[in-house]
C-alpha cells in the first residue's frame, strides 16, 4: 500500500510539473505572437512623414513651373507645364524614376502654393523607397485626393479618395484593409474611396524636352548662400561617420530658428542638404550657444543669454538616414533657494516631422529631476 501510495504521489508531481511547464511555453508563444503581429500591423500602416525641405519656383515669367521637395537623401522634383505634372524622384543623386506623368490637379479651382500643401507621404519607417503619396486631385466641396504607391522604382496609381473634412490632417493608408485615412482629434476617418480609373493629359516628346531643359541635378539648397548671409553659427565635423567632414549651421542668437546638416561628399567638395529643421530656440527665452560631435551624431547647447543659469543640451544621433532626438538635459540654478536642479528626458523624435509633431512627441514624456543644494 505504501508504495502505491508513493506512485500516485509522484505520477501527480510529474503531471503537476509538465502542466506547469505546458503553461509557461504556451505563455512565452502567446507573447512572441503578440509581438510578431504587433510588428506586422505596424508596417501595415504607414503613416505621414513631413518633408525637410521645399524650393519652389511658381513665377509667371517661367513656362515650366518647378517644385523640389526633399525629405531624407530622396529628392521629389515636380514640374508643372500647362495642365500637366510630371515627377521625377532621385535618391543620394542617383535617378530612381525618370520623369513621368501623374495625376495631379493644379489648375482646376486652385493654384500652385495651395496645390503644394495637399502633397504628403506616407511610409511605415522601413525605407524611403516604399510609401504611399497623395496629390491634389479636383474637388467640388472637401479636400480630394490621387493615391501612387512608391516601391523604388515605379509609381502605381492606386486611386481617387476623397475627404469627409474641410481642413487637411495628418492620413495614414492601412496596406492590408487598403483604407486611407485622415486624423481628427485623435480618430481615424477613413476617406471615401470614389475609383480607380487613369485620365491622364497627352503629353509630346516637346513637352518632356521642355521639362528636361528646365531641370537642374541638384536642387537649389545652396550651403555658400547660407554661409554669405553671416547669421549662422558655423560648425565643421563629421557627423554621420563616414570619414568626410560636414556642415552643421544654426542661426545665430535672435537672427531665426533655422538648423540645417549638409553631408559633405567623398570625392568632391561638394555638400548636399541633409537636414533642415529647428534649432531649439525660444523667443525671448534660451539660444544656441554651441554646438558639439558626439559619438553617434551632435549636441545642441542652448542657454539663457542674459540673465539666471538655465542650459539645456538636446542630444541628436543620426539613425538609419534619420535624424533622432534622444535626450533633452536641463540644468537650472537657483540663487534664491541655492540649489541646482538636473533633468534628464530620454526620447526618440524624428526631426523629419513637423515642428508640432516634435512639440507633442516630446510633451509625452516626463523629465526625470533630482535637485541638489549649493
Amino acid at each position: 500500500m505504501k508504495n502505491f501510495f508513493l506512485y500516485t504521489l509522484i505520477l501527480a508531481t510529474f503531471f503537476t510539473s509538465c502542466r506547469g511547464n505546458s503553461n509557461t511555453y504556451t505563455d512565452n508563444f502567446q507573447h512572441e505572437l503578440t509581438s510578431v503581429t504587433s510588428e506586422n500591423e505596424m508596417k501595415d500602416v504607414y503613416r505621414e512623414i513631413k518633408f525637410d525641405r521645399k524650393k519652389s519656383d511658381y513665377s509667371e515669367n517661367s513656362e515650366v513651373k518647378s517644385l523640389d521637395l526633399l525629405y531624407g537623401k530622396t529628392l521629389l522634383k515636380f514640374r508643372f507645364l500647362e495642365d500637366k505634372t510630371f515627377l521625377a524622384i532621385d535618391h543620394e543623386n542617383k535617378e530612381m524614376i525618370n520623369w513621368s506623368i501623374i495625376q495631379f490637379n493644379s489648375t482646376y479651382d486652385i493654384d500652385l502654393p495651395t496645390a503644394e500643401k495637399s502633397i504628403h507621404f506616407l511610409s511605415n519607417g522601413d525605407s524611403d523607397f516604399n510609401g504611399y503619396f497623395l496629390f491634389p486631385a479636383p474637388t467640388e466641396e472637401f479636400p480630394s485626393f490621387y493615391l501612387y504607391h512608391f516601391d523604388g522604382k515605379k509609381m502605381t496609381f492606386k486611386g481617387f479618395y476623397a475627404s469627409t473634412k474641410m481642413n487637411s490632417s495628418e492620413f495614414s493608408y492601412h496596406e492590408s484593409t487598403q483604407k486611407l485615412m485622415q486624423n481628427d482629434s485623435g480618430k481615424d476617418i477613413p476617406l471615401e474611396f470614389i475609383s480607380n480609373e487613369l485620365d491622364l493629359p497627352e503629353f509630346s516628346e516637346d513637352d518632356l524636352k521642355k521639362i528636361q531643359a528646365s531641370t537642374t541635378k541638384k536642387p537649389s539648397f545652396q550651403l555658400k548662400d547660407l554661409i554669405a548671409t553671416n547669421q549662422f553659427l558655423v560648425k565643421e565635423f563629421d557627423v554621420n561617420k563616414d570619414g568626410v567632414s560636414d556642415k552643421i549651421l544654426s542661426h545665430l542668437p535672435y537672427q531665426g530658428d533655422e538648423l540645417y546638416v549638409f553631408f559633405g561628399a567623398k570625392n568632391s567638395n561638394e555638400f548636399d542638404l541633409a537636414l533642415q529643421a529647428k534649432n531649439f530656440s525660444e523667443d525671448g527665452g534660451n539660444q544656441v550657444s554651441s554646438i558639439n560631435p558626439t559619438t553617434n551624431g551632435f549636441e545642441i547647447i542652448t542657454n539663457f543669454p542674459d540673465r539666471g543659469q538655465y542650459q539645456v543640451i538636446y542630444s541628436i544621433e543620426y539613425q538609419k538616414s534619420r535624424f533622432i532626438l534622444t535626450k533633452i538635459t536641463s540644468e537650472s540654478y537657483s540663487q534664491q533657494k541655492k540649489e541646482t536642479e538636473r533633468c534628464t528626458q530620454n526620447l526618440k523624435v524624428d526631426l523629419a516631422g513637423s515642428e508640432k509633431s516634435i512639440a507633442n512627441e516630446i510633451q509625452k514624456s516626463s523629465p526625470n529631476c533630482v535637485t541638489t543644494k549649493n
